[in-house]
């Protein structure tokens, strides 16, 4: 029988001023994180526009990992 084990992914926002300042900022904390394997990274989303798309923060970095 096959057997299904299940891992929770768990996200990190990371905002900042300038575009540079949110990459840094994510690359220091993925490299204090050593048992955080990096699975995702898209832009934060805020609420949705007036056509129902969502809308990019500037600036927002959304991180999706797993813990090992």
């Amino acid at each position: 029988m096959a057997e299904i084990e299940i891992d929770q992914a768990e996200m990190a926002t990371i905002t900042g001023t300038e575009a540079a300042e949110v990459f840094a900022a994510a690359a220091d904390w993925l490299r204090e994180q050593p048992s955080v394997t990096l699975f995702g990274a898209d832009y934060d989303y805020a609420p949705l526009d007036p056509d129902g798309q969502p809308e990019p923060r500037p600036f927002a970095l959304r991180l999706t990992y797993l813990r090992s």
